[in-house]
Formats: C-alpha cells, sequence, structure tokens
C-alpha cells in the first residue's frame, strides 16, 4: 500500500441542514470520475480507516498490517529493553550482599 498525499477533510452542505464530510483525491485521479465506490470502514489505533475500492468484486477481508507501532506497544518494548539490560548487567557483574551478624556486645547489666 502506497500513500497518495495528505487531505483535510471538508465539510460539503448542499442544504442548510446537511452536512457531508468530504475527502478530494488528487487531480491525477480525474479519470475515475463518474466511477461507483465501494467505502469500507475499519479501526486502526483506535481511528477509523477507510479503504476504497472502484472493483465491485473486491475481497472485503483485507489484512491491513500497520506500519508503525501504536503507543502501547512502543511502551512494552521500551520496558522490555530496559528490563534485559538490567538482567544482562546483573548477570555480569553479579550481586554482592553484606551479611551483618548481631551477636552479644558482651555488656552486662
Amino acid at each position: 500500500m502506497k500513500s497518495i498525499g495528505k487531505f483535510k477533510v471538508i465539510k460539503h452542505k448542499p442544504k442548510a441542514n446537511v452536512v457531508y464530510p468530504m475527502i478530494r483525491l488528487p487531480q491525477s485521479y480525474a479519470n475515475i470520475t463518474g466511477d461507483v465506490a465501494h467505502v469500507f470502514e475499519i479501526e486502526n489505533n483506535g481511528k477509523p480507516l477507510f479503504l476504497i475500492s472502484l472493483d465491485e468484486n473486491f475481497d472485503e477481508n483485507v489484512v491491513v498490517q500497520p506500519t508503525t507501532q501504536s503507543d502501547l506497544e512502543k511502551r512494552v518494548a521500551s520496558l522490555e529493553q530496559q528490563l534485559k539490560s538490567l538482567s544482562e548487567t546483573h548477570a555480569t557483574a553479579g550481586i554482592r550482599t553484606r551479611v551483618l551478624s548481631l551477636g552479644s556486645s558482651g555488656h552486662s547489666l
């Protein structure tokens, strides 16, 4: 899948009480004017993702795999890396502890 641009969703008001969101495609797609577009919606990272097909026999079972990680995935990956780094540090340096002995002080009452 490739990007064809970044477009602002504009407001189209054919009547006073009717509003349609509208997205304009680049002029290079002028040749598809008048064709029937089939629009599908899926959720992607909590936001709608729209897929447009001019093919009437389009397979609706398309799998869209995000190329970027979600915020949660980034945070988990960061924590995993930090944990791995700490584990490696402790494995190579070793953990040293002091054992304190509490004995009688030899004082009498």
